[in-house]
């Protein structure tokens, strides 16, 4: 009886799949993020894996993490939480994308405005899920870029520069110009920057350089 009971449950046309949610994404589009998990609609939901799904959710390189589950008999939600591009940069015709953590999510002929752009600093070619970070170049920006993302900087920062003497430069949206000097105690650096911008800001003031 209970072994009819199961067969019974795993292949009733009550149990097939017709909602499928995705929460929880801003980036990538909630039809892309359906096909990869290659869950199938009208399919018998407690015959199709969630972990399998989750692991082919997680290939793409923009998913840091999901979580499936079954919200009712016929839906499954997949929550993602999503890796954000902190900065890119130019090299071999492409224009190549990291999060904060250095993983490179796209490898683009296409150019994205909005986020800051390393320029001047040795060429890197990187694929899709390598670490930025893991290069010589990435590892004396790694610092920086940690702390433009931690402070909310991201959208503000238009490019990341090194000049004739080996010193960088931080261009801002706003025509903000900030000498950082060399890439030494950057950490403090910005702490420092961000105060400063703040007691400014505070006065009425609106600093160029």
């Amino acid at each position: 009886i209970v072994f009819a009971f199961i067969l019974f449950i795993f292949n009733t046309k009550l149990f097939g799949l017709k909602n499928i949610k995705v929460i929880g994404n801003k980036n990538l589009s909630t039809d892309e993020i359906i096909k990869s998990s290659e869950l199938k609609i009208g399919e018998n939901i407690l015959k199709q894996s969630l972990d399998e799904a989750k692991a082919k959710i997680k290939m793409n390189p923009y998913v840091d993490d999901a979580h499936l589950s079954r919200s009712s008999k016929d839906t499954i939600t997949i929550e993602v939480k999503e890796r954000l591009i902190a900065a890119e940069f130019f090299s071999d015709s492409n224009y190549i994308y990291i999060d904060e953590k250095g993983i490179v999510l796209e490898n683009s002929k296409s150019y994205k405005e909005g986020y800051p752009l390393i320029k001047n600093f040795d060429k890197t070619h990187l694929n899709q899920g390598e670490n930025f970070y893991n290069t010589e170049v990435g590892a004396s920006l790694e610092e920086l870029i940690t702390e433009i993302s931690a402070a909310g900087l991201v959208k503000e920062i238009k490019t990341i520069e090194k000049n004739a003497d080996l010193e960088v430069i931080l261009n801002y949206r706003s025509g903000l110009v900030v000498q950082l000097g060399e890439l030494k105690d950057v950490r403090y650096k910005m702490k420092v920057l961000n105060a400063t911008m703040i007691k400014l800001q505070d006065k009425g003031q609106i600093p160029r350089m």
